[in-house]
C-alpha cells in the first residue's frame, strides 16, 4: 500500500490504520552552508537603505541654498513621505518617530538640513550596530551626480519587495507620482 491509497475513497480500507513501510527517510549528513546576501540583493535592508541615504545626502548637500530656504517645507515634508513609505515597517516605525521630533525651524537652511540627516543617519547605524561616521563623509556627495543619484533612489526604493506587497505598493505607486513631482521641481536647483 502507498501513500496514494491511504486517502482514497476505497470503502474496503476505510476504518483502518495502514502501516505504509514503503516510505524510506534519507538523513541528510551535510549542513547546508548559510548563504551571504549580498548588498545589491533586494532581500536585504541595505539594497534600499543605501539609496535612501544617498537621495537625502545628496539632497542636502547638493541643493542650491537660495531654493532651499525658500522651499524647505517642501523638501522636508517630501523627506518625511518617503520615510513614511520605507519597505521595513520597523524601519518606517523608527524614522518617524526620529523624525516627528524635528522642528521646522531646525531644518530651515541647507546647513540645518546637512546636520539632521547627518545626525538622523548616524542614530540609525548605532541602533543597527554600524560605524558613527564623521561628518567628513558628506564630502563625497559635493561632487555626486544628481540625476544618476535620483536613478538609483527610484530604482530601489520604488521595486515591489515580497513582504510589503499589496497595500504598501499601493502607497508607493501614489508616492511615485509625488516624487517624479518632487524631481521635476527642484531638478534645476542643483
Amino acid at each position: 500500500m502507498n501513500l496514494g491509497t491511504i486517502w482514497s475513497n476505497n470503502k474496503k480500507n476505510s476504518g483502518r490504520i495502514v502501516k505504509n513501510t514503503s516510505i524510506k527517510i534519507n538523513k541528510v549528513s551535510s549542513v547546508r552552508p548559510t548563504q551571504v546576501i549580498s548588498v545589491n540583493s533586494s532581500a536585504t535592508k541595505s539594497y534600499w537603505g543605501a539609496a535612501v541615504w544617498m537621495f537625502f545626502h545628496t539632497i542636502s548637500i547638493r541643493i542650491n541654498e537660495d531654493f532651499y530656504n525658500n522651499n524647505y517645507q517642501y523638501v522636508w515634508d517630501f523627506i518625511k513621505k518617503i520615510c513614511n513609505t520605507l519597505p521595513c515597517p520597523y524601519c518606517q516605525k523608527h524614522a518617524n518617530e526620529y523624525i516627528s521630533k524635528i522642528a521646522i525651524h531646525q531644518i530651515n537652511t541647507k546647513d540645518k538640513l546637512k546636520i539632521v540627516l547627518f545626525d538622523f543617519h548616524n542614530s540609525v547605524n548605532n541602533r543597527i550596530g554600524k560605524n558613527i561616521e564623521n561628518i567628513s563623509i558628506l564630502d563625497k556627495y559635493a561632487g555626486a551626480n544628481v540625476k544618476a543619484i535620483f536613478d538609483f533612489f527610484e530604482k530601489r526604493f520604488f521595486f515591489s519587495y515580497i513582504g510589503t506587497r499589496n497595500f504598501n505598493d499601493w502607497v508607493k505607486n501614489a508616492v511615485k507620482n509625488e516624487y517624479y513631482e518632487f524631481f521635476n521641481k527642484i531638478r534645476t536647483h542643483f
